[in-house]
C-alpha cells in the first residue's frame, strides 16, 4: 500500500493564503491522483467556507527524497478538476476579470495603455467591456472576477447582422491585424481551442464587436458539487475586415458598463 505525504494550498474569502503541510506518510490504495483528489474532496467537506476558493493539494511519495518540494511532486490536484468532463470548446477560463484579443507581434511592453506601465495597469481606463490599447491589442472586462465564461465566435465579411437586443452590452473597436488575431487568457497565453478571428485573410485593420449577457449577476455557486465549469457569462465575438482604425464605440450599456465608465473611479489628479 503507498503512502503518500501531501500540502494544501488555498485563498480564502478575504484574499489570504493559507498553507497547511502534511508530511507525515498516510497509507492508502490507490495512485498519487487518486489520493489527491479524496484529500481535496476531504478538505473542502471539512471547510464549507473554502467550497468557491481555488484549492490546490500538492501530494508526494512519502518513501522518496524531496518530500515537501514542488520539483519532487508525485501529484498535484486542485479544485478546477473536480468536475467531469468532456466540457465545451467555447469555454474560456477567465480571470482579474479579464480576457484578451491580441495581434501576432503585439509590443505589450510599451503599448502605452495595455503595456506593463500602461495606463490600464497604473490606474483603470474608463471603458465598460472593451479597453482598447494602442493597436494591437484589445482587454475585454468581464462581470466575474474568475470562473468560466462561454464565448462564440463569429468571422464575417462586412458588419454583423445579429441583434443587439439579446445582449445586455455591446460594445466594438478595430485592432491593426498583424497576422493572426487570437483570444488569449488574462496571462496572455493564446487559447487554441478559438480560431484565428482574422479567418486567414491578411487586412490591415479588423473590427471586432463584442457582445456581453450576465455580466451583472454576480453568480456565486454556493455549496454545489464544485460546478465551476458551469459559464457565469456569456460572449460573442463577431470579427470583419476593414480600411482603417475606429475608435471604440457603445452600442449597448450594463451595469457593469456604467460602473467601468463612472467618474467616481480614482483619476490621476483627481
Amino acid at each position: 500500500m503507498p503512502n503518500y505525504a501531501y500540502g494544501i494550498v488555498h485563498t480564502t474569502p478575504n484574499g489570504t493564503r493559507g498553507v497547511e503541510n502534511h508530511l507525515t506518510p498516510h497509507s492508502f490504495t490507490g495512485t498519487a491522483e487518486e489520493f489527491g483528489r479524496a484529500t481535496l474532496l476531504d478538505f473542502l467537506t471539512l471547510n464549507q467556507s473554502l467550497s468557491e476558493e481555488f484549492v490546490v493539494v500538492n501530494v508526494w511519495d512519502s518513501e522518496l527524497q524531496g518530500v515537501g518540494e514542488a520539483t519532487t511532486r508525485a501529484a498535484m490536484v486542485s479544485s478546477h478538476d473536480l468536475d467531469s468532463g468532456p466540457f465545451p470548446t467555447n469555454q474560456l477560463d477567465i480571470d482579474h476579470f479579464t480576457y484578451y484579443v491580441i495581434s501576432d507581434d503585439w509590443d505589450m511592453p510599451h503599448d502605452e495603455v495595455l503595456g506593463e506601465f500602461g495606463t490600464d495597469i497604473r490606474y483603470t481606463e474608463p471603458n465598460g467591456l472593451v479597453v482598447p490599447g494602442s493597436g494591437q491589442a484589445l482587454k475585454i472586462r468581464t462581470g466575474h472576477q474568475c470562473g468560466y465564461i462561454t464565448l462564440d465566435v463569429s468571422i464575417l465579411d462586412s458588419g454583423p447582422t445579429s441583434d443587439p437586443a439579446a445582449w445586455e452590452a455591446v460594445e466594438q473597436a478595430t485592432i491593426r491585424a498583424e497576422g493572426e488575431v487570437r483570444i488569449c487568457d488574462w496571462l496572455m497565453s493564446c487559447q487554441d481551442h478559438f480560431p484565428d478571428l482574422t479567418g486567414g485573410r491578411r487586412t490591415g485593420y479588423l473590427t471586432v464587436r463584442v457582445s456581453a449577457r450576465g455580466r451583472d449577476d454576480k453568480i456565486t455557486r454556493g455549496n454545489a458539487v464544485h460546478p465551476r465549469r458551469v459559464p457565469l457569462e456569456h460572449h460573442l465575438i463577431e470579427t470583419w475586415p476593414t480600411a482603417a482604425p475606429a475608435p471604440r464605440e457603445v452600442l449597448k450599456r450594463d451595469e457593469t458598463t456604467r460602473y467601468w465608465e463612472s467618474a467616481a473611479l480614482p483619476r490621476p489628479g483627481s
